[in-house]
């Protein structure tokens, strides 16, 4: 990585390594102070992560859904469902 001036290149170089050496010295990772719920939890961590795949799945699935009716309204259906949801200049 080149810049103009090399000063800003040492400061950059030196921010990298102490962060670097920063973050190799904690073992926990907190969110905000705040120890993460369920964390230690090791048994159900297989589970918590198989419902939230699960439940992401399904989140993408409905909004997919979603927005293929609103165009099945608009094209197929035309009965101003979607120009109704506008704002009254685009009508």
């Amino acid at each position: 990585m080149q810049t103009s001036s090399s000063g800003n290149y040492i400061a950059e170089e030196a921010f990298k390594n102490s962060f670097m050496q920063q973050s190799r010295m904690t073992t926990q990772f907190d969110l905000y102070s705040m120890q993460l719920p369920l964390a230690g939890l090791t048994t159900s961590n297989h589970l918590i992560g198989e419902a939230h795949q699960f439940l992401g799945n399904m989140f993408i699935f409905f909004v997919g859904l979603h927005a293929t009716a609103a165009l099945a309204h608009h094209f197929i259906f035309k009965d101003g469902v979607l120009k109704s949801m506008l704002a009254k200049n685009y009508k």
